[in-house]
Formats: C-alpha cells, sequence, structure tokens
C-alpha cells in the first residue's frame, strides 16, 4: 500500500485530516508588521517559527498585530489553528486576557507584566541590560549611558524595552554610576544624532550601553533560539506535558573590541 500510495503522489486532505482528528496541524504565528518595526529582525523569527513548525509536522498561519484580539477570536473560533505564537508583547497586553480564554493554548515571545496562565518565552532583557552596565563598571567607567530604541518603543508600553531599561538602570545603582538614558532613531544616523544630547546632559560620559537592534545591524540577536523554544513550548501544551510556564534565556558576553577603560 505504501509503495502504491508513493507511485500515486497522494497527499492527505488537510482539511478531511482536520475534520477525523480535530487538528490542523496548523500554528498561527501573530507578528508585527508595521512600518516603524525592524522588519528583518521579525522576519528572522518567523523564519526560525516556520523551520521549528515544519519539524513538527506542523504549518504556519502569518497574522499580524493590526487585527489585535478580534483576529485572536476570529482565528480560534474558525478552528483554523491548533496554537499561537504572539509576538511584540507589551507590559499590559490587552490580547493576554483573550488568550486565557480561548481553547487552544498560546505561547507569548515576550513578557508582559502578568503572565499568570499563559506561557511566556524571551530574551532576560533586565539581565541583559544589567550585564552591558556591569561590563563597562568592570573596565572602570563610571558615567555610561543608554542609546535606546525608538521613542514609540516605550510609547506603546513594549515588555522588552521597559525590562532592559530597568536592567540598565538596576546597574547603574548598584554600581554608583552617573547614568542617562535616550531613546533614538532606529539607524545608525539616528543613534549617532542623540550623541550630542547625551554628552550635553552627561558631560564626560564615557561608556555607552546601545540597545537598537537596526543601529547594530550586524550584532546577532538569539531569534533562532527564542522562535524554536516557543514552537517547543507550544507544542508540549498540546500534548499536555506541561502547563503555562515563563522561561528567560540567559544574556552571553562576548567580548570584542567596542570596550576597554577609559581614557
Amino acid at each position: 500500500m505504501e509503495e502504491s500510495i508513493a507511485q500515486l503522489g497522494y497527499r492527505p486532505h488537510a482539511g478531511a485530516r482536520a475534520l477525523a482528528s480535530r487538528h490542523t496541524n496548523v500554528l498561527a504565528l501573530v507578528a508585527p508588521l508595521r512600518r516603524d518595526v525592524n522588519v528583518p529582525v521579525i522576519m528572522k523569527f518567523v523564519t526560525s517559527v516556520v523551520t521549528a513548525a515544519r519539524s513538527y509536522d506542523h504549518d504556519v498561519l502569518l497574522l499580524t498585530k493590526d487585527e489585535g484580539a478580534a483576529g485572536l477570536d476570529r482565528v480560534a473560533g474558525s478552528a483554523m489553528v491548533d496554537a499561537l505564537i504572539v509576538m511584540d508583547v507589551e507590559a499590559g497586553d490587552v490580547r493576554v486576557p483573550v488568550l486565557r480564554g480561548l481553547r487552544q493554548p498560546a505561547v507569548l515571545i515576550g513578557l508582559p507584566d502578568r503572565p499568570a496562565g499563559i506561557s511566556c518565552v524571551d530574551l532576560d532583557f533586565a539581565a541583559t541590560g544589567y550585564t552591558g552596565v556591569q561590563h563597562l563598571a568592570e573596565h572602570g567607567h563610571r558615567s555610561v549611558a543608554l542609546v535606546g530604541p525608538p521613542p514609540a518603543v516605550y510609547q506603546r508600553g513594549t515588555s522588552y524595552a521597559a525590562r532592559f531599561l530597568a536592567g540598565f538602570n538596576d546597574a547603574a545603582a548598584h554600581f554608583r554610576l552617573a547614568s542617562v538614558a535616550h531613546a533614538c532613531e532606529p539607524t545608525f544616523e539616528g543613534a549617532a544624532a542623540c550623541l550630542p544630547d547625551i554628552r550635553a546632559e552627561l558631560p564626560g560620559v564615557t561608556g555607552l550601553v546601545a540597545h537598537n537592534e537596526a543601529a547594530l545591524a550586524p550584532l546577532d540577536i538569539p531569534a533562532q533560539d527564542l522562535g524554536a523554544l516557543a514552537v517547543e513550548m507550544v507544542m508540549h501544551l498540546l500534548e499536555g506535558r506541561h502547563g503555562a510556564q515563563t522561561r528567560l534565556l540567559a544574556p552571553t558576553l562576548t567580548e570584542r573590541d567596542s570596550c576597554a577603560a577609559p581614557r
């Protein structure tokens, strides 16, 4: 029979399989595709999720965050997907209560203020901000500045930006450093343009911590690890192997030539 199936090129009908098993073998990925997001970075996450989903014989339905909570209800109510993976999480994200009420499980790539009942995976941005300042302090810097993401990222309450800033501020206080934080536009030129304001507000600043993906395009972020882990977590939820949990990836510091003792 298997030989005949191969010769005829038979493929299971996805709709019929879904009716028979009550599973669609499709995951929904909610990703931000606004004009003010770094699309190349977002696509790294999309690629990672799609690749990991295929290893579990699942396809991915891409949704945009613009559809909001109504889009989640629509997709879940139509039984088009088995589970959801949601990106671009805000501290007080209004989608979290909606996700808690859906039949399908969900995993957030991001960490809201109140994630109870929802699984989350993300880089530990607070630890990352802290580690950057600590590294400068260990090189003897006593005056540091944060070159942050665009103002709109903070205004939306995007979770990762606030957590990174909190880690930066905690480390500056712990090591008793003078510090200042500035949002900047998402280009190398935008980052450079904020430096005069930093120097004016904090004369004698000697160390910078940059948190702006577009301005630091050559550097890698753990998109592949985060996307793959989100898929793994959602598959475990579908299999009933664990309940809601939060997993934060610890930052890894790679020392190169961008840091030295102050002159």
